[in-house]
């Protein structure tokens, strides 16, 4: 058995980055400026005018770029551990435990960035982990998106992970908030809508999906 986890709006309650932002703001890492560029951008994707890939590139564009990796690396674990205890959503967070405790092979695919998923899974102890991946120039400051882990690259993972563990996807479970994560959840054979929107809540009602709130 597999199950597969989005991470914002799933296993957390919140956007990931977001907090991140704030995180960084408070401590003094990043100006009031980016940081209100930063919100300016997230309530317009909560308003549905901006997808979920533009938010990320704008969001990279604004806060990341140009940033010591190492660095964030450092703030990201100091960010995990202060931060952890008020984002979980304990509904989906059960059932990651659970799926722990029953054997599953549990994977955590998110477009967050790299450095951030990275923690979270360690801490959690998730078999497997996917976060949008970022290249970093000579300095190692961040330069580029390198690999977004969007809904479809979501599903590609899930497919190689299935393939390597020899799991049928019918003995798949995927985790997800997102109408963007659709490829994702259609491709296991147990497709979860954590916290979703009213879209995607027709969806699963639809195809008699489980709706987890």
């Amino acid at each position: 058995m597999i199950s597969a986890f989005d991470l914002d709006k799933t296993l957390f309650f919140v956007n990931t980055s977001v907090r991140f932002g704030r995180f960084l703001y408070r401590k003094g890492y990043i100006s009031t400026r980016i940081l209100f560029s930063l919100l300016c951008f997230y309530g317009l994707f909560r308003l549905g005018w901006l997808s979920t890939k533009t938010l990320h590139r704008k969001a990279f564009q604004r806060f990341f770029q140009g940033k010591d990796k190492g660095n964030l690396e450092e703030l990201a674990a100091l960010f995990l551990h202060e931060e952890y205890d008020k984002i979980v959503f304990p509904p989906a967070m059960a059932r990651f435990l659970k799926a722990k405790k029953e054997g599953h092979y549990v994977a955590i695919l998110s477009n967050s960035p790299d450095f951030l998923v990275r923690v979270i899974a360690t801490k959690l102890s998730a078999h497997e982990w996917a976060g949008t991946r970022y290249s970093v120039d000579a300095k190692g400051c961040i330069d580029r998106v390198a690999l977004e882990v969007d809904g479809r690259e979501k599903a590609k993972i899930l497919f190689d992970i299935a393939k390597r563990q020899n799991v049928d996807l019918k003995e798949v479970y995927a985790y997800s908030d997102s109408k963007e994560d659709l490829p994702f959840l259609r491709l296991a054979g147990h497709p979860v809508v954590v916290n979703g929107d009213r879209h995607l809540r027709k969806i699963a009602r639809k195809n008699k999906w489980e709706v987890l709130a």
